[in-house]
């Protein structure tokens, strides 16, 4: 990133072909939307090569890509106005109050998994 910064634009798509799928795989489990997270990558390394002034560095480069991916996902759920975990906890409130509802076991199991995996997010 330090040769992006002082003026070598190629190294860019080093950088990109080395840390696409790690940042897609960071974003994906952020938003669990494929197509947003495609974006998303597309926008993160746009961002990195407008403004290169933003990596000093020292410290890691991965980790100042986490740190925008990071920014780039809360505010894109600021703009829509939920979060990730919020969205999943409202569908499941929705499901349990709802008339498709049962009191099978099985479907017990899922609820608990949807409301562990929900409260994970949170934390």
């Amino acid at each position: 990133m330090l040769k992006v910064k002082n003026g070598d634009i190629a190294k860019m798509g080093l950088l990109y072909e080395r840390y696409h799928r790690q940042l897609f795989r960071f974003l994906f489990n952020m938003t669990r939307q494929k197509e947003l997270s495609e974006d998303m990558v597309q926008n993160i390394f746009l961002r990195m090569l407008k403004y290169p002034d933003g990596f000093m560095g020292f410290g890691e480069f991965r980790m100042w890509m986490y740190h925008i991916a990071r920014n780039a996902v809360y505010d894109h759920f600021r703009k829509v106005k939920r979060t990730p975990a919020h969205s999943d906890l409202t569908n499941l409130e929705e499901r349990l109050v709802g008339e498709q509802y049962t009191d099978t076991k099985l479907e017990k199991e899922q609820e608990l998994k949807i409301l562990e995996s929900a409260m994970e997010k949170i934390e």
